[in-house]
């Protein structure tokens, strides 16, 4: 590989060089580093010229020379050690800052976490801002984080990025629910027992298992369902005048039990529990106000992993 002269050379054109790399797209790497494509194309084809190599060919999906894979170890490397100076140099106070951070969530983990979360995060930054949003479509969630309009996302898909991190937030378990002084239902059923009941359906349950008797015994609820309504937190309030049954995740028992009055039982065959999985961008895990806000997140999510 030609030796690059750095007194000679832009360095932005390396964040570029790695944005591409990275992305392997130019567009994606545009909306990354907030940069037109055109920019995008003049920096790389500039980069070209001094390493005499043309580093990346192909058309929809780019693909990378030995070159220019040889020059991103390096590049990378160099970056992130700019970076880390950066950051270290930039202290982060949680009891003073006033940024604002944004997390992600579905309406599960938000009836969980969203309290307990703008808790803590009042207590050690008081001066801070936080936002709990949704995003549809889901799909939206990598470039989010990757812009840096989400730091953290809470999400039951697992995308194929590679440089999205990834932990295990909350589990959903499911429990077959129903009022008090339900006139049947009063014990653990059996399977046999539980279809012949009618169930109230919260509309578009995503219940995911490789175990196919779990799933079509998840369809046979759904096609008993006398009533649908739009999300869990409904559940409770429609239950407690009729004699429906429904599923519902055990985490959320706890905070529903004392106001509403529901009975829970164990669901007579096997489940593979849903996640919920904390996800956010590599880019930016060393960063200090990053990392605080990460770690206040899985703090709350401990007393959910293994035993919702």
């Amino acid at each position: 590989m030609k030796l690059i002269n750095l007194r000679k050379i832009d360095l932005n054109l390396l964040t570029v060089f790695e944005a591409v790399y990275e992305e392997k797209s130019q567009q994606r790497a545009s909306e990354r580093l907030f940069m037109t494509q055109p920019a995008i194309s003049n920096a790389i084809s500039r980069l070209r010229h001094l390493v005499d190599d043309r580093l990346f060919y192909g058309g929809r999906v780019i693909h990378t020379t030995a070159t220019a894979d040889a020059l991103y170890l390096e590049v990378h490397r160099a970056l992130e050690i700019i970076r880390q100076e950066f950051q270290n140099q930039a202290a982060f106070n949680p009891q003073t800052t006033r940024r604002t951070f944004t997390v992600a969530m579905g309406y599960g983990s938000g009836y969980l976490l969203g309290p307990p979360l703008f808790k803590k995060f009042e207590e050690e930054a008081p001066e801070a801002r936080l936002v709990i949003r949704s995003v549809d479509p889901q799909s939206e969630i990598p470039r989010l984080l990757r812009e840096q309009v989400l730091d953290l996302a809470f999400t039951n898909r697992r995308f194929q990025d590679q440089n999205l991190e990834v932990v295990y937030g909350i589990d959903f378990e499911l429990v077959v629910v129903a009022r008090e002084g339900h006139p049947t239902l009063n014990h653990d059923p059996t399977l046999q027992e539980l279809e012949t009941h009618d169930y109230l359906w919260v509309h578009d349950s995503s219940h995911q298992s490789e175990l196919s008797e779990f799933q079509d015994f998840m369809r046979m609820a759904e096609l008993r369902a006398k009533m649908e309504v739009p999300n869990a937190l409904m559940v409770p309030v429609m239950l407690k005048n009729s004699n429906l049954i429904a599923f519902l995740p055990k985490a959320f028992l706890e905070p529903m039990r004392a106001s509403t009055g529901l009975q829970s039982y164990k669901i007579p065959i096997q489940q593979l529990t849903n996640h919920s999985l904390l996800t956010w961008h590599r880019a930016y895990e060393k960063d200090p106000a990053h990392q605080w806000f990460r770690d206040l997140a899985l703090r709350l999510t401990t007393p959910y992993q293994g035993k919702a």
